[in-house]
């Protein structure tokens, strides 16, 4: 990788390269230290992006309870979205459909926390309908866990408080996420971050 770097370099011409910005895989920082020790005056960065989904990824997995409301979410998303029954009684109560996680953008699953959030009193009627009491001996386990969960107030203070603690470095995070020269906006958007995060 770090040889196809020096030819792009070498092909734009190298008074006219000043940065290379890749993610932080071993393999771009590898490439990104060839490049500068033959070309000094060359900078490898990490991308921003890539480096705030890293740190979302840290938090929820070096903080247990974020991390296990972070799974409890995920529980309640797929049992409702891979259950038929259980997707319909949800769409009698709220049109607000659940979102796709991607599994390579760590972000998506706060994303997800907030989009429960604002589905949380559908949340509520789904699982003390009738229709749920009926249907939910078919999977009782799961549906008994989903229902727990949602009706646990503790639970749902863990979720505004990740929603709290995160808002800033997603908010930081979907800004960076463009093609468009904005460094210099993007180093006053990090101190903001930070001390929002505090």
């Amino acid at each position: 990788m770090g040889e196809l770097f020096l030819k792009v370099i070498e092909s734009v011409g190298v008074d006219c390269c000043v940065q290379i910005i890749t993610d932080n895989t071993p393999v771009c920082k590898v490439a990104g230290m060839i490049v500068e020790s033959k070309y000094p005056q060359v900078f490898w960065t990490p991308c921003i992006v890539h480096s705030l989904n890293l740190a979302l990824k840290s938090i929820a997995s070096d903080v247990l309870w974020i991390g296990a409301t972070i799974e409890d979410a995920r529980h309640i998303r797929n049992f409702v979205t891979n259950h038929t029954n259980a997707l319909t009684i949800y769409k009698e109560y709220n049109n607000l459909s659940f979102l796709k996680i991607a599994d390579t953008r760590f972000a998506s699953s706060f994303i997800m926390l907030k989009r429960l959030r604002e589905a949380k009193t559908t949340l509520g009627s789904m699982v003390i309908s009738e229709f749920w009491s009926f249907w939910r001996k078919m999977d009782q386990a799961a549906s008994k866990k989903v229902k727990d969960i949602v009706l646990d107030d503790i639970w749902w203070e863990k979720v505004d408080l990740i929603i709290q603690i995160m808002e800033p470095i997603i908010s930081l995070l979907r800004f960076a996420d463009t093609d468009q020269p904005i460094l210099g906006e993007v180093y006053e958007g990090w101190d903001s971050m930070i001390e929002s995060v505090r």
